[in-house]
């Protein structure tokens, strides 16, 4: 995940010059679930954060 998100630019632009529209919107409905259930993850198991937002 920390790989994901440290070259998320890049991978956003490499779909946006490449991918076909279609693809586009799939890719990015699940970048961004994957980074949902990454932060309710980390919400649910650090301590001290709630996982009631």
């Amino acid at each position: 995940m920390v790989n994901l998100r440290e070259k998320e630019y890049v991978y956003k632009s490499w779909v946006n010059k490449y991918w076909i529209k279609a693809q586009k919107d799939d890719f990015f409905e699940i970048f961004d679930s994957v980074k949902k259930v990454d932060l309710v993850t980390h919400l649910y198991n650090d301590p001290g954060k709630s996982f009631f937002i």
